[in-house]
């Protein structure tokens, strides 16, 4: 049960560009509570998360929802324009609007296949 997320944390860089995505394997308990514990503690400013599972998106909505306290929201034109992470198409969460997360809603399994995984 991976994903994929590319994060922003507590400040912009001075540049815009797209981190590169970190795999986290959300059966390993030690990554997961890491990642629960960050995502509750409010460190991030934004999120993108792919899965390769629907189980594996799911697990991590809960994550948002419950950990987070995170609500789904709709972007409006200047959000989306604004945020650097968002793609269209993405279910978005807001942690009250100083945190965002954006999840692709369909499981990416080809993503996560080991030739794909490599630099």
């Amino acid at each position: 049960m991976k994903v994929l997320l590319s994060s922003i944390d507590w400040e912009y860089p001075k540049e815009k560009y797209i981190p590169k995505p970190a795999l986290w394997d959300l059966e390993d308990r030690e990554w997961l509570l890491a990642l629960y514990k960050s995502i509750a503690d409010g460190i991030y400013l934004e999120m993108r998360i792919e899965g390769e599972s629907q189980e594996a998106l799911d697990v991590f909505r809960g994550i948002l929802i419950g950990g987070g306290s995170c609500q789904q929201i709709t972007l409006s034109d200047e959000q989306k324009k604004k945020l650097w992470l968002y793609k269209e198409g993405d279910e978005c969460y807001s942690q009250d609007d100083l945190a965002y997360f954006f999840m692709n809603p369909k499981p990416q399994p080809d993503k996560f296949k080991e030739e794909n995984l490599k630099e």
